[in-house]
């Protein structure tokens, strides 16, 4: 080979080892530039998820709050009624995220807003665990998970205590499906 032809092929050899340094280089700086910018927005994605679930609860928690009050105020503490159940299908129709509001009465009987009519025999809220977490607290008590008998699908239950003169005469609940929650956060972490 002559020199001409030596030093061409050095110099190609050597602009391809630079171009192949500056591409891995410029490619580092790159998937590190990338994974900065996916690992922003998958984090800014679960705060929002997180902040929009705390939000749903804390709005859920109020409205359970509100009603098992409104229940005291009315004086529909002590044992089922249908001016009861009519107050509680009327909050059912005002909240489309629940799934049933109902109270259990220390008597046994319960009062559901969705019309669903059982014997003490048949449903006894006081051995319920929403029924007895409620009593443990002043505040709004939040169940497991779990699936509802009636429909087959995944319910969390909030329950509060309600009281008459100042006794605790039953035990107001919501039921919510949690297809609400989940609905919320797949909106939440595709904006």
């Amino acid at each position: 080979m002559m020199l001409k032809e030596r030093i061409s092929s050095f110099v190609s050899r050597m602009l391809l080892q630079v171009i192949l340094v500056f591409v891995i280089i410029i490619g580092s700086i790159a998937s590190y530039y990338l994974m900065e910018k996916a690992s922003a927005l998958i984090t800014a994605r679960t705060n929002g998820m997180v902040t929009g679930a705390e939000e749903w609860f804390e709005i859920q928690e109020g409205y359970v709050r509100t009603i098992s009050t409104a229940i005291e105020e009315l004086g529909l503490t002590d044992t089922k009624t249908p001016t009861a159940e009519a107050f509680l299908a009327k909050c059912i129709e005002e909240n489309p995220a629940v799934y049933d509001f109902y109270v259990g009465y220390e008597d046994g009987t319960s009062a559901f807003g969705s019309e669903w009519d059982v014997t003490p025999e048949e449903y006894d809220p006081r051995t319920r665990d929403w029924y007895k977490s409620a009593l443990q607290t002043d505040g709004v008590s939040l169940s497991e998970a779990y699936v509802d008998a009636k429909s087959g699908k995944m319910v969390i239950t909030f329950s509060r205590a309600i009281r008459a003169e100042g006794k605790v005469t039953g035990v107001f609940a919501a039921d919510f499906y949690l297809d609400e929650l989940v609905a919320l956060a797949d909106s939440l972490g595709s904006s």
